[in-house]
């Protein structure tokens, strides 16, 4: 990246010369000498939270001395502060929606805050807010509709003045906080701040946070406010004995009196915790609860791009997910699931070529979003161990004729919708080799009498940005390459009657939309919906045992799928509970409570990983990947080692890593970076504690005792590494998060800041201290490592890949691909079932559909062009849907992965319908 990232003129002008010819905003609840002083009100995704917090003390507190005159009036002291504090029963912080005044009302969402003000702390005006941001953190859909909703909801903090900070943004180091320029931590909430800009009736929200675009968090909204009653009268259609009402459009939870608000969509990791789904409308629209118009002046701010990652427990090492991976076992590893239905028990379960010895690192620690792996047109997974020419040696997907080998294309999907919840789901199982279709069948060996482990899925609830991206860019991916479901009408293969016979026939490709989702077999109305039901008994909250795959013996090795309500509830969860598996949005503060510990990790998908260049840190010389010769003559390269830990390449990373040749397995990664990367602790000198094998996966930390501090240059490499850095990395800046650079990681999505340009708080113009002042630090600080030695400012903490709001002419900043738009398309279950046109095939398809259309509204910039179709960027002229939309080449002149330049997946079936059909 050869350009700068600069702030707008205004901003360094407005530095120079102080605030006080700027306009007061209209959140003008502030009573000092400067009264336009709510400079950001902002309520949403917890992946921003930090950073935000970070920036607005550093970059716009102290470093335009905001507590020296001319902002501080003459004879006062003026003193800059912090606070932060999570919601409690007893203190509730939230999100106030008043827009229905009589029948059911909106109940108030809860989440935590931050706080950054300065305040005089003597002379005459003591007691005077002059300056203040805040941040509730919520669900990026709660946080859309808390903005978009019309009367705009309030900010409600009833916390009593002199509480004492939680230090939410910053970790606590000794006795400071070093992502502070000052090292400050919290100061206890004052009357000042509180009286001056929350209490008594709290403050409108001037900006919404989400890692979704508006669209689909409305998209979202009315797929869980949907019903059934259009498809045989069920109260969802994510039932699949419900067929053909099985495609998950109608989620379910539209129980309450007024329409538009729905039923509380409960935790299941602890009581009275929820989320509510509450109707909304888009820009150039009127609210469907007061009926007030949006303001078509609302614009959508790039941010920057974040990965989701896939986290487990690993403290069961005996026998769960904290396993190594075995050497060969000429015996076997017995497994009573086998031998009980009749059927021969494999030489060897554990994925591994006769001889190999283990390398001493986890086996699971990769996920597999579909198979086969790479991607291959009408290739589908074996369904039995046929010895063919695309297999010779018959190591097909599972033994011949045993039922229990039936399984979704997609097996993390299969794992996340309750379909095989234990260690043998095949999103653990290592293809063997390119354009083979599913690998062994692979088994973490070792539970009681060797049954396999149960796995504990927490999952988040289907309100949460987090949710939609890892639903929609994992879970209900289809089409070719890359789609969800197999054949009935193989020959020889007997399914249950009636689902999978009604669905396919032997003359249909492998090419239909997915009915796998993480609300498959959830009904809201089943279930106790609050307190503490009994274990695997609760739809809502969920907390529900999952089902007996085909054929497998039923008994106490079922899994659970549990659903936690916010990032904090995902990693407690995991925190506490052996061989469990969770998903959130990167960021250091989200995983802050996981990091730097051998008992937690996070997994690769689909042999990428998500936050560095390779899992286990490895450099050329380190690592050369052999080509392995099988018992029948073939050679390929083989996604294992060779049991030596080093010279070759580890298990589940691509084939070609380290060989500096690409090839069908491995076409975007293609050399180990020339050195390691500073952050990563594997073999890292940094952590001796997470020394070996066992530190690979560990997550990353900043500013902890010992840690680097908290920039990209201290946690990524900065030399070029590879022939591709030429183009991702150039300029000696770091290399951060290469598989998204490279658009390589499957799982990811943009982040976002909604604010209204008639509010002078939104632009830079009207406010250099407002949201998208915030933006463009926040971008030059990550991408330029900043700190306060290096800038005078704050930390760039890394959390994500930023884009460059303040340059127009190169607005993708450090990100090189996008994703792809969509519009949205009115569902159908009987349509779908009976592949009615437009549903016949996926052509004139998306997954992303509701029972109801999502319609664009506004004029002009506002509005979709083209007859209302989605458009791909410039990040400030989107439009459409794009959670889990096709990934593509930002500018043509941007590197070309293996697959073209169009983006890191080739083209699907087709593309008759506008943007993505994934």
């Amino acid at each position: 990246m050869s350009r700068k990232i600069c702030l707008f003129a205004v901003v360094l002008m407005a530095a120079a010369i102080g605030l006080t010819g700027l306009t007061p905003t209209a959140n003008a609840q502030c009573t000092g000498v400067y009264p336009g002083c709510a400079h950001y009100v902002g309520v949403g995704s917890s992946a921003m939270f930090n950073g935000f917090g970070v920036a607005a003390y550093n970059d716009l507190v102290l470093a335009h001395t905001l507590t020296a005159a001319p902002h501080c009036p003459a004879g006062d002291t003026c003193t800059p502060k912090h606070w932060s504090q999570k919601s409690s029963a007893a203190a509730p912080i939230y999100c106030k929606d008043t827009r229905v005044s009589g029948g059911t009302s909106p109940v108030n969402q809860t989440g935590n805050i931050w706080i950054d003000w300065v305040e005089v702390t003597a002379g005459p005006d003591t007691g005077t807010v002059t300056d203040a941001w805040t941040y509730l953190s919520v669900d990026s859909t709660v946080g859309v509709r808390c903005f978009l909703a019309k009367p705009t909801p309030t900010l409600i903090v009833s916390v009593a003045a002199g509480t004492a900070g939680a230090n939410l943004v910053s970790p606590v180091v000794g006795v400071v906080c070093p992502l502070f320029t000052d090292t400050s931590c919290d100061s206890p909430l004052t009357a000042a701040v509180l009286g001056a800009l929350l209490q008594p009736a709290g403050i409108a929200f001037t900006a919404g946070m989400t890692d979704i675009r508006p669209e689909d968090a409305l998209l979202a909204t009315q797929r869980i406010l949907g019903n059934g009653t259009a498809c045989g009268g069920f109260d969802t259609d994510t039932i699949l004995s419900n067929f053909p009402c099985i495609f998950s459009f109608a989620l379910g939870y539209d129980v309450a009196a007024t329409p538009g608000i729905g039923t509380g969509i409960f935790s299941g990791t602890t009581a009275g915790s929820f989320a509510q789904p509450v109707t909304f409308a888009l820009p150039g629209f009127a609210d469907p609860l007061s009926g007030v118009a949006v303001p078509g002046t609302i614009r959508t701010v790039a941010i920057g791009e974040a990965p989701i990652i896939f986290v487990t427990n690993r403290s069961n090492v005996a026998t769960g997910l904290g396993a190594p991976i075995p050497g060969y076992n000429a015996v076997g590893n017995t497994n009573p699931e086998w031998a009980g239905q009749g059927f021969p028990n494999p030489a060897d379960n554990t994925g591994q070529p006769a001889g190999y010895v283990s390398d001493g690192s986890y086996y699971v620690r990769n996920v597999w979003d579909q198979h086969p792996w790479p991607m291959v047109n009408n290739i589908y997974p074996a369904l039995q161990a046929t010895v063919t020419a695309g297999d010779p040696s018959g190591n097909g997907f599972c033994y011949n004729g045993n039922p229990e080998c039936h399984m979704t294309r997609r097996p993390l999907g299969n794992l996340f919708s309750g379909g095989d919840c234990e260690t043998d789901n095949s999103s653990f199982t290592w293809p063997l080799a390119p354009g083979n279709t599913q690998g062994l069948r692979a088994t973490v060996p070792g539970g009681p009498g060797g049954l396999v482990k149960p796995i504990t899925v927490f999952l988040r609830e289907p309100l949460s940005g987090t949710y939609n991206t890892t639903e929609f860019t994992e879970m209900r991916r289809f089409g070719t390459p890359g789609g969800s479901m197999g054949s009935a009408g193989v020959s020889g293969f007997a399914v249950p009657a009636p689902l999978e016979n009604l669905l396919y026939n032997a003359a249909e490709t492998f090419e239909r939309r997915p009915y796998i989702s993480q609300e498959t077999g959830i009904d809201p109305k089943l279930g106790p919906g609050i307190g503490a039901p009994p274990p695997g008994t609760s739809n809502n909250g969920l907390n529900l045992k999952c089902g007996a795959n085909y054929g497998e013996l039923v008994g106490t090795q079922e899994g659970s799928r549990i659903r936690a309500i916010g990032t904090g509830q995902v990693t407690g969860g995991v925190s506490a509970t052996a061989d469990s598996i969770g998903y959130l949005f990167f960021s250091f503060g989200n995983a802050a409570s996981l990091s730097l510990n051998k008992n937690f990790g996070y997994l690769m998908v689909d042999a990428i990983d998500p936050i560095f260049d390779n899992y286990e840190n490895a450099t050329p010389g380190s690592a050369v990947k052999p080509l392995v010769t099988t018992a029948n003559g073939l050679g390929y390269p083989a996604p294992w080692g060779n049991g030596s830990g080093v010279g070759f390449n580890v298990e589940g990373e691509p084939a070609c890593e380290g060989s500096g040749l690409p090839s069908i397995g491995c076409p975007f990664s293609l050399a180990y970076p020339a050195t390691q990367e500073p952050g990563q602790p594997a073999n890292n000198a940094l952590y001796p504690a997470l020394a070996g094998p066992t530190g690979w996966g560990v997550l990353p930390a900043c500013n902890g005792a010992g840690q680097p501090v908290c920039t990209a240059a201290a946690i990524w490499h900065t030399p070029t590494f590879g022939v591709d850095d030429s183009v991702n990395c150039p300029g000696g800046f770091p290399c951060t998060y290469p598989h998204l650079r490279d658009g390589s990681y499957p799982a990811w999505s943009e982040l976002r800041l909604l604010c209204d340009t008639a509010n002078p708080t939104c632009t830079s113009a009207g406010d250099p201290l407002g949201a998208e002042a915030l933006v463009s630090n926040l971008q030059h600080d990550i991408h330029f490592s900043a700190t306060s030695a290096a800038s005078g400012k704050g930390f760039g903490v890394p959390d994500l890949l930023p884009f460059d709001f303040a340059n127009p002419a190169a607005p993708y900043g450090d990100a090189y691909y996008i994703r792809d738009h969509y519009s949205f398309v009115a569902a159908n279950d009987n349509a779908e079932g009976a592949a009615i046109a437009p549903f016949q095939t996926c052509n004139n398809d998306t997954t992303h559909q509701s029972n109801v259309v999502v319609s664009f509204g506004g004029a002009g910039i506002f509005g979709c062009p083209t007859a209302n179709l989605p458009v791909n960027g410039p990040p400030t002229a989107e439009c459409g849907g794009d959670a889990g939309g096709y990934i593509r080449a930002a500018t043509p002149a941007n590197y070309s992965p293996f697959y073209g330049a169009t983006g890191a997946f080739a083209p699907g079936c087709g593309t008759g319908f506008p943007g993505d059909l994934q």
